[in-house]
């Protein structure tokens, strides 16, 4: 069994994972477990180091994130979260990438725009209210879940479920 230490606070990985699927964030709490690292996950921590650029790492009020990089722009700070590999939907990342701004936004003030780059393709987006807004309202539902001992309903899409990792544990299964 892999061991998972969890930080104080909101985690945007396991943020990212409840889009995903209530139930995997809902075991890594729960269980103290995490899978071992994908050909992905490593390449990535390795593009990361090798480019140079630097992650920021940042503890606010609401917990710990690790960001990939921040850059300026003429409008502002720019978060910049990178994936290696494209998926079918992005909504997950972008949940990720704005609990990262809503940890960091009293630590690194001037955050004006969230850069998601996927594979090689960037998306932009303006911070508005409204998406931090859908932001924190994820963010509640999945402090709700992971504080609750009854784990959450599986995703809908079954068909996740099929080569997922955690179904060992899911108690769906």
């Amino acid at each position: 069994m892999y061991s998972y230490k969890s930080a104080p606070g909101v985690q945007p990985s396991l943020v990212k994972d409840y889009v995903y699927c209530p139930v995997i964030a809902w075991i890594r709490v729960k269980y103290g477990v995490t899978e071992p690292p994908t050909d992905s996950m490593k390449m990535g921590r390795e593009n990361k180091v090798e480019s140079g650029r630097g992650q920021v790492r940042v503890r606010g009020r609401e917990g710990t994130a690790v960001i990939d990089e921040i850059v300026e722009s003429r409008e502002g700070k720019v978060l910049v979260e990178r994936k290696a590999f494209r998926t079918k939907s992005i909504h997950r990342y972008l949940v990720q990438a704005l609990t990262e701004y809503v940890i960091a936004s009293n630590t690194i003030t001037g955050i004006k725009a969230i850069k998601l780059v996927v594979e090689s393709r960037e998306r932009m987006y303006t911070v508005t209210d409204s998406l931090v807004d859908e932001a924190r309202a994820v963010l509640e539902l999945y402090k709700e879940s992971i504080e609750n001992d009854k784990p959450p309903n599986p995703v809908t899409s079954r068909w996740k479920c099929r080569y997922c990792w955690y179904k060992r544990f899911c108690p769906y299964e």
